[in-house]
């Protein structure tokens, strides 16, 4: 897998994009941008001489190279976003040029973030007890016993405290769930009131519907009688004005003028 990387990133410089194509307004972009992969490329070196010092290490300089590689692998990360920002903002054609240039290094990156893994993993595998890696053929029987009743020892306490852990977890999710019905059982409540009060605005809408028609309907009642009335003073005004008309309406008794004026 090293072998890949160096194989990758010496392609890498054969594919980064020449200064000469990207002459331009963009030029300014593209010197931070060779800038940056620059920097990348010198992480990535770094890294894979880490890689290649770390199967020799053992116990905490092996953990201690580990770290390291870790804090560069995100260190090129982190230099690879910002060229990727930073392509954001250049030409379409600067972009297209370097393309393959950022999937290589994206791909090496991986690659190193995997390898990693696989070795933090076997490190695990290695260390049995406070970080220390202990050779059976170099212990006698007692040693091997002690040690074991040891490991036994530290095996039954981190069980114990996983048992507390877990009834610790059980009390709180019991906890949990009778806040939950508690919870469940008022929004319940608030549901009833709801489509109780939707209940009393029907009510309400339709009595307000029945008053709007009864409303309706003596507006038209006075409007009619107001007509009625109207008529019936035009027509006792015309025939006080022109008593010896001969217009045949039915004057109510009572209502006809005098003819004559003492």
């Amino acid at each position: 897998a090293i072998a890949r990387g160096q194989a990758s990133s010496d392609s890498l410089v054969r594919f980064a994009p020449g200064r000469d194509d990207m002459a331009g307004p963009y030029q300014q972009m593209v010197d931070d941008i060779a800038s940056y992969e620059s920097d990348l490329v010198a992480v990535e070196q770094d890294l894979r001489t880490s890689f290649d010092a770390v199967h020799a290490l053992q116990g905490g300089a092996r953990a201690a190279k580990l770290k390291h590689i870790s804090s560069r692998i995100y260190h090129a990360k982190q230099l690879l976003q910002t060229i990727k920002l930073e392509l954001r903002e250049t030409s379409r054609e600067s972009r297209a040029q370097w393309d393959m240039s950022v999937s290589q290094h994206t791909a090496t990156i991986e690659r190193y973030e995997k390898l990693l893994v696989a070795l933090q993993n076997d490190a695990q595998r290695q260390d049995l007890l406070e970080g220390r890696v202990i050779d059976a053929d170099a212990l006698n029987p007692t040693q091997i016993i002690e040690h074991a009743a040891k490991v036994q020892e530290s095996s039954v306490a981190s069980l114990a405290r996983s048992k507390g852990m877990i009834q610790k977890s059980h009390e709180v999710g019991v906890e949990t769930a009778s806040q939950l019905h508690d919870q469940t059982e008022q929004l319940k409540r608030v549901d009833d009131q709801v489509k109780e009060m939707d209940q009393y605005f029907s009510a309400a809408r339709e009595q307000i519907r029945v008053i709007s028609r009864r409303v309706e309907t003596d507006k038209f009642i006075l409007v009619m009688l107001l007509m009625c009335v109207l008529g019936v003073v035009i027509i006792i005004l015309y025939k006080w004005i022109h008593p010896d008309s001969k217009l045949n309406v039915n004057v109510p008794k009572g209502f006809t003028p005098p003819t004559t004026y003492q």
